[in-house]
């Protein structure tokens, strides 16, 4: 249950957990109705943010978003607005499932909220999710299509919008969860290599990303360790720990965890989930 007051925490769905990225505005409804489920029985208060999963990525790789305005691509405004249009769909899927589900939900069109400047955001309009939050309210935004002031037209990752949040919203928030089809970062791809092995802390410090093993401290290397074969626009696992490196904030920590797998959420926050990623980001240590 929702309840005002209660800790604010920045959840990331990935489009891994609910669509199948080689199969075109695929939905997998059963997964997402047991994570959404879960979430409404733990004492948090989520502010969400999902991918685009084969919504949005398909048609946004099509049409060169990311590359901005290109005369070169065929009806590229027209691709601009198919992608806004699909991501706006299955938002539509994911808030039904929200409200059914008794969470509070509102969709807030991330588009309307944020500028890009060669393809980064560089103005953000956030008092509607401040608001919301406010008054008892799950805001739901979504990475998306927008404005670039030097490139005409951008992607809005939604991995660059939750560290935006993470960053800029005057609550007392120091969790973000990041929802996978994997049990978090791997040193190698775990769908390839049957011997990979999870990495289960990284630590994020002055931008630098480094984790430990037997052998001592290392720089993370992600030449193999980010799930692949799909298409993704936005970049990512190794996007996800590029853009928390951005946050300032001291005595942050992020989890990467399997959103696919049963009561992942109740488990994390009961402290009885065995396998995730946690990120440390800008601790004392």
């Amino acid at each position: 249950m929702i309840v005002k007051g209660h800790p604010v925490v920045l959840v990331k769905i990935g489009g891994c957990c609910f669509s199948d990225k080689k199969v075109p505005r695929s939905f997998h409804s059963n997964i997402m109705r047991h994570l959404l489920e879960q979430l409404g029985k733990i004492p948090v208060h989520p502010v969400i943010v999902h991918g685009g999963g084969s919504f949005g990525h398909p048609i946004a790789k099509e049409y060169r978003i990311q590359d901005g305005f290109n005369k070169e691509v065929d009806d590229q405004r027209a691709g601009f607005s198919f992608t806004h249009d699909a991501m706006v769909d299955v938002n539509q899927k994911i808030m039904r499932l929200l409200l059914d589900a008794g969470i509070p939900a509102y969709p807030l069109q991330s588009s309307a909220l944020f500028m890009l400047e060669s393809g980064k955001i560089d103005s953000s309009f956030l008092e509607p999710v401040v608001a919301l939050i406010e008054r008892g309210f799950v805001p739901v935004l979504h990475g998306d299509t927008a404005i670039d002031l030097t490139r005409g037209i951008g992607i809005l990752s939604g991995d660059t919008i939750i560290v935006e949040l993470a960053e800029k919203l005057p609550f007392e928030q120091r969790h973000l969860i990041y929802l996978l089809d994997v049990d978090g970062l791997f040193d190698k791809n775990p769908n390839i290599h049957h011997d990979a092995e999870l990495i289960r802390s990284i630590h994020i410090k002055n931008g630098e990303i480094t984790f430990h093993d037997s052998s001592g401290e290392k720089q993370l290397n992600f030449s193999d360790n980010a799930v692949s074969g799909t298409i993704d626009v936005t970049g990512g696992i190794e996007f996800k720990l590029r853009e928390l490196s951005r946050l300032t904030h001291e005595n942050m920590e992020a989890f990467l965890v399997n959103g696919c797998k049963k009561n992942t959420l109740i488990d994390l926050h009961a402290g009885r989930l065995k396998d995730y990623t946690i990120v440390h980001i800008n601790t004392g240590g």
